[in-house]
């Protein structure tokens, strides 16, 4: 991942966990998302959906894989690194 300051990834963070919230998921203290009961296909396609929307971003068929946004600490990573990418 690229180096980012502090700063601009608690930035993305709080902007992937209001995309998240906006979508009625919750986050617990300890920064795991429940995704076994909080997604289900339907919510996990909004949320990628929401997340490129808010980011400009495109997710690749790859990383289309609930497990994959497990926490948000590794969905904002793969965010960044995305956005990094792709402008």
């Amino acid at each position: 991942m690229t180096q980012v300051n502090d700063s601009a990834v608690l930035t993305v963070r709080e902007r992937v966990e209001n995309v998240l919230q906006d979508l009625g998921i919750e986050t617990d203290l300890e920064n795991e998302l429940d995704l076994p009961e909080q997604f289900d296909s339907v919510t996990f396609i909004n949320a990628v959906l929401e997340l490129e929307r808010a980011f400009g971003i495109t997710i690749p068929d790859e990383l289309l894989n609930m497990q994959i946004f497990a926490s948000l600490d590794h969905t904002t990573e793969i965010v960044n690194q995305l956005h990094d990418q792709q402008n």
